[in-house]
């Protein structure tokens, strides 16, 4: 929660803005054309009248008479589509606000605002994939979740807009709050589980019931993949298991932890 006494006004970073009046609306639209494409359909094909003045037409007539009838087939099934899609999202979203400041996260619903600092992160799962053109996400899947200390968990959907910019803004916060918990859990001679088959330990991490000593251990994270790396007798690092980041909790803050224990461990190899 923030304080109640901030040393300055908190930026805003990112606002997002949920509203169900936009989906009332295109479905309004779509009912209205699947009417229009009804009715159309419904005077081509059942209006006698209709018929025979393209019958009159010939051949060339009677093909124009189907093709008329079946693009007005395909409007109707389209339209219903587009107002079922609609109606479904109106009924089901609902109206809230959300903005990310340096300072924390306000979640505003029916009127009431909910404060979540920064700082009451506890568990942070950078899980959300998608197909983008451009700046514009076309299907997004999963999302950034958020468990803080209370419990309380903000689960973030493609629903609220750009999963990228979410995660670009969540992540390094998550990153240096999960870091700082991490390491005073293994300071405390307690492990920490990322996820499974894979568990920091005061001495090094576990990978699949296999310790691996800091002095051994590499792991460099690409993409959406962290990969663990152990030291072969010739010097030489081996991938020894790459995970998906998906299924792991609080990788930017192990990352941050290991990257300085690894370079206090292997000095020589970092010139340090």
């Amino acid at each position: 929660m923030y304080s109640k006494a901030l040393p300055q006004k908190p930026k805003l970073l990112y606002k997002i803005v949920s509203e169900r009046k936009p989906y009332f609306r295109r479905f309004r639209r779509a009912l209205t054309g699947a009417a229009v494409a009804i009715l159309l359909y419904l005077c081509l094909t059942l209006i006698p009248a209709v018929y025979t003045q393209f019958e009159a037409a010939g051949d060339l007539g009677f093909l124009v008479w189907q093709g008329a009838a079946l693009l007005l087939a395909v409007l109707i099934a389209l339209f219903i589509g587009v107002m079922l899609f609609n109606l479904i999202f109106w009924l089901r979203r609902r109206e809230e606000t959300l903005r990310f400041y340096d300072q924390g996260i306000v979640w505003t619903r029916k009127g009431e605002d909910a404060k979540y600092g920064w700082g009451s992160i506890q568990v942070y799962r950078d899980g959300s994939r998608g197909w983008y053109i451009g700046d514009r996400p076309i299907v997004q899947f999963g999302s950034q979740r958020v468990t803080l200390k209370d419990g309380t968990v903000l689960n973030f959907t493609g629903r609220y807009g750009d999963l990228r910019e979410i995660a670009r803004i969540i992540r390094p916060r998550a990153a240096r709050v999960t870091g700082v918990q991490i390491a005073n859990t293994i300071r405390e001679e307690l492990p920490f589980r990322l996820g499974r088959g894979l568990t920091v330990w005061p001495g090094g991490v576990e990978v699949d019931k296999k310790e691996i000593h800091w002095s051994e251990l590499d792991v460099r994270v690409q993409g959406q993949q962290l990969t663990v790396y152990q030291k072969r007798s010739d010097g030489k690092f081996k991938a020894l298991r790459r995970y998906n980041t998906r299924k792991l909790d609080n990788v930017g803050g192990f990352m941050e932890v290991a990257t300085s224990t690894i370079k206090n461990h292997q000095r020589e190899r970092f010139g340090v």
